[in-house]
């Protein structure tokens, strides 16, 4: 909460500290997430994230990746914000 309310996103990238040696990097975490973006196409998602299946797109456009780590799903929303996407909403399904 703290994270948020600091860097006024409305979501949080959560900081591991690595102190086991059993422990993974959360970058190597996978998972599919739902992603909803506005100013952006499906077609130009689709070319960034590959396959993903959506689900609205009215005034944001609203799917769910195929399962990606962390790193390569951050990577690619920076891509798409470089696009003028903005991300509204990102939620990890596990």
């Amino acid at each position: 909460l703290m994270q948020i309310m600091r860097t006024g996103r409305n979501y949080a990238e959560p900081k591991w500290i690595k102190s086991d040696d059993r422990l993974l990097d959360f970058g190597d975490f996978e998972s599919r997430h739902y992603i909803a973006l506005s100013g952006i196409d499906a077609e130009t998602a689709m070319s960034v994230l590959g396959d993903i299946q959506i689900i609205t797109e009215n005034n944001e456009l609203g799917f769910i990746t195929a399962k990606m780590s962390e790193r390569k799903v951050s990577a690619a929303l920076k891509l798409l914000a470089d696009k003028d996407a903005r991300l509204n909403s990102r939620i990890r399904i596990i």
